[in-house]
């Protein structure tokens, strides 16, 4: 019985067109395990799609890992309309596609992606600096001042002897 267990379970693990629901940070660590295998991942879209003559390319960043995206589709840009940065949290995309650890066309660790859909909708977001952070730098602007005048003042009327 547990023989049957392990096997069947091996067939659905090393099946071809089988689809493996991931994370960025399992692709990137142990990329020869699934290399030329269709992978599922949830990701944020990051900085801004790269028009190809063949696609789009986009990058996703999920659990402090980012990998970059190929898609055909170039009506992708118009789907996705956040893109993650410093003041904004990027779409969140479910992306289904083959990956690579090393694509011999593009040269590079990727997933060609067969769909893509949004699952939720990014925003942008307030940057709020903290009133300790505040204090503080208005404070060192203040000696930074006084300094300044200091230097101004000795260099200018201390030379007089």
């Amino acid at each position: 019985m547990k023989r049957l267990i392990l096997i069947i379970f091996l067939f659905l693990f090393f099946t071809p067109g089988a689809s493996f629901s991931q994370t960025v940070k399992d692709l990137l660590v142990d990329p020869y395990i699934f290399d030329g295998k269709i992978v599922e991942i949830e990701a944020e879209a990051i900085g801004e799609p790269l028009k190809d003559k063949d696609g789009i390319w986009i990058n996703v960043f999920s659990d402090d890992y980012n990998i970059s995206v190929f898609s055909k589709n170039k009506d992708l840009s118009q789907k996705i309309k956040f893109w993650g940065d410093y003041k904004t949290t990027g779409d969140i995309l479910r992306i289904k596609g083959r990956f690579y650890k090393n694509s011999a066309q593009k040269q590079t660790r990727m997933i060609d992606a067969q769909e893509i859909q949004v699952i939720k909708q990014g925003n942008s977001r307030k940057e709020k600096v903290s009133p300790v952070k505040m204090r503080t730098t208005n404070i060192l602007l203040v000696i930074c001042a006084a300094l300044g005048i200091i230097y101004f003042i000795k260099s200018r009327y201390g030379k007089r002897t």
